[in-house]
């Protein structure tokens, strides 16, 4: 029989259906992946001897209802909301495309700015010539 499971790091995005079935299940771990819920509704007993369930690392906001786990003793759990999709590879992505531009000392944000109607205060503060007066 499986007392304790680990797993972690397995980018899970729901719990597999067969662990409501482990009875003998102490210990469980699956942090770090990407549950956004934790459904243990439909266990049916299943899990009556888990008495630590670590569910730290996952993109779950709001505590989650642990009614059928009566042996429960330890939750280890965050409340993290859960990232905006694409963001971190939109993110490294201009960070490689800024990487590849040449060092112009911001006049083609000056131009650009120019180009579409934006105050460039900086400059006005300065007193810095613009491109055009240069």
């Amino acid at each position: 029989c499986l007392g304790d499971i680990n797993l972690d790091h397995n980018r899970l995005k729901k719990l597999p259906p067969a662990l409501g079935r482990l009875c003998a299940l102490v210990s469980l771990s699956v942090e770090d992946n990407l549950l956004e819920e934790l459904t243990l509704d439909d266990c049916s007993g299943g899990l009556e001897n888990l008495q630590v369930l670590n569910v730290v690392g996952n993109h779950i906001a709001s505590t989650p209802s642990l009614g059928c786990l009566p042996s429960l003793k330890t939750l280890q759990f965050k409340p993290q909301a859960r990232p905006q999709p694409g963001l971190a590879e939109a993110m490294e992505s201009l960070a490689e495309a800024m990487e590849s531009l040449p060092y112009d000392e911001g006049r083609a944000l000056r131009e650009y700015a120019r180009a579409h109607d934006v105050a460039d205060d900086e400059d006005e503060d300065e007193g810095e010539m613009t491109a055009e007066e240069e």
